[in-house]
């Protein structure tokens, strides 16, 4: 049985996501990506000045997997710049947290679903269960239809209704923003599974994420066959 991977903390989305050369023409240009995780590294400690053993407590790894993400962010970056490389930041198996919640015997889960399993894409479900839990015990559970589909409004509405965490298989960039500016705590890459087993799997702590960072914006999914691409429901596939 594979090992569960330890989620890392980041802080918060960057604000930009990528940097391209100036005053290069040239098509084609080759690309480098440097994952959410190998940004905080570099946030940590050469923006903010923290020692590594800090910085590793702040994203909730190891002292030498810390060093290991951050040597690899350095390489890439000095790649880019040498190399006149486009910059993309995107991915990684993270959990955003800009704001912690205060309270943590009491949380909302909620998790897209479609047939009583976890639905792929968090942008498109119809329906969300949340379940509430008290001192990692169920105490109630709900299933509720989301709003109609517009920008930013499955976050707000999630919101609304005390939600802490949400379950995802894959989700854009734009709704992991939303819910980081309503301080609720994204686990992005879950399986899909029977709602309960995926709840279960959260309690016990042993679910196997995978990647789950949609690397396109959520209007694509609603206008995909105008723009040429008809969205799978998964991270960074089309039809």
């Amino acid at each position: 049985m594979a090992r569960p991977k330890q989620c890392r903390y980041v802080s918060s989305p960057p604000i930009v996501d990528g940097f391209r050369p100036v005053g290069c023409f040239r098509r084609g240009l080759r690309e480098t990506l440097l994952t959410y995780d190998e940004f905080e590294t570099l946030r940590l400690a050469d923006y903010l000045g923290m020692q590594q053993d800090e910085a590793a407590e702040q994203m909730n790894v190891s002292r030498p997997t810390f060093t290991r993400i951050y040597d690899a962010a350095r390489k890439k970056v000095a790649h880019a710049l040498v190399e006149g490389r486009t910059l993309n930041i995107d991915g990684g198996h993270v959990t955003f947290k800009s704001v912690k919640i205060k309270n943590d015997t009491m949380k909302k889960i909620a998790i897209p679903t479609e047939q009583g399993k976890l639905f792929g894409h968090f942008g498109r479900a119809t329906h969300v269960t949340i379940i509430s839990l008290e001192n990692n015990k169920i105490v109630s559970t709900q299933s509720l239809e989301t709003p109609k589909h517009e920008h930013g409004s499955l976050p707000k509405f999630l919101k609304e209704n005390g939600v802490s965490d949400v379950i995802v298989n894959s989700i854009g960039q734009g709704a992991v923003n939303f819910l980081v500016k309503y301080g609720i705590e994204i686990h992005q890459g879950a399986p899909l599974e029977p709602v309960m087993d995926i709840v279960q799997q959260f309690l016990d702590g042993t679910i196997v994420y995978g990647e789950g960072q949609c690397n396109h914006h959520e209007h694509h999914h609603e206008h995909g066959k105008e723009e040429g691409h008809e969205c799978c429901g998964k991270c960074g596939e089309h039809k």
